[in-house]
């Protein structure tokens, strides 16, 4: 068992296709790490679209201080950026879509700085951030200094995927990506991918997700999490799946294990 006093442990959730679930998976695997009794904190570096933000807490208001001013102002702490969800134990740091009321362009902002691969890890480095037993970090699909930021800052990463053609090309990409972050961060590990959006009424559904199985063993998650109508409507309401199903839902069960199994493998490569 991993101590909680110690740092939290930072996951990042990426996949450089779009559309596979990233911002789902992390707002439903944090509820589910928290309503298990862990202190969980969501990081949005997509401020592109914020899409994690907005499905939590909403728009942020424009005096409102989120990720770019922690990156970009020097006074502005990790303690000063971190909001309370109405999930119990679940915190975000949310993404502001603007900027001193200009659309936000972070990864530009950072791109000229001296260490700029280094922003968030060196936000995340205080004593606040010893609250959190977990950090997840959603990150937009494309190739960016923000996603860079994430992986150096980060333990592990977990890549979703669906099970359509383009989808395993962005996973096989992500893992490459990964390898050359490791220069910078040696300790990064892929903590597993998850087959996201399953939905074994189409015919070759069954056989993708077998042969990734049987081609990548134990790096794939045992937890699947099958397509559900229900995760298109949790943003619009900002909730969990946990708050909009019962303990017999489909999304319930699925994300609930995921973060079971979650805690089992970060236990196991710690021991």
């Amino acid at each position: 068992m991993y101590d909680q006093s110690d740092d939290p442990i930072t996951i990042t959730v990426t996949n450089r296709k779009g559309g596979v679930g990233k911002t789902a998976t992390v707002v439903n695997t944090g509820a589910g790490l928290a309503i298990n009794g862990k202190r969980v904190l969501l990081i949005d570096l997509d401020p592109s679209q914020a899409s994690l933000t907005v499905s939590l807490i909403g728009p942020m208001a424009p005096e409102s201080k989120g990720i770019i001013s922690g990156f970009l102002e020097d006074e502005v702490t990790l303690e000063d950026i971190v909001y309370e969800t109405p999930t119990p134990n679940l915190y975000i740091a949310p993404s502001e879509k603007e900027y001193r009321g200009k659309d936000s362009f972070l990864d530009m902002a950072i791109s000229g700085e001296i260490g700029r691969e280094n922003f968030l890890k060196e936000l995340l480095d205080c004593e606040f951030a010893k609250n959190f037993d977990f950090i997840l970090i959603d990150t937009g699909p494309e190739l960016s200094l923000l996603t860079i930021n994430a992986l150096n800052a980060s333990d592990y990463f977990i890549v979703p995927t669906n099970t359509d053609m383009l989808s395993l090309v962005g996973l096989a990409d992500t893992f490459k990506i990964a390898d050359k972050v490791k220069k910078l961060n040696p300790k990064l590990k892929s903590l597993g991918s998850l087959i996201t959006k399953l939905d074994l009424r189409f015919k070759d559904t069954a056989g993708v997700s077998a042969f990734l199985k049987d081609q990548f063993g134990q790096e794939m998650f045992e937890t699947m999490i099958s397509t559900n109508s229900t995760f298109r409507q949790l943003p619009k309401f900002q909730k969990t799946i946990f708050e909009m199903e019962g303990k017999s839902g489909k999304g319930y069960k699925d994300f609930l294990n995921f973060s079971n199994e979650i805690v089992e493998r970060v236990e196991s490569t710690m021991n």
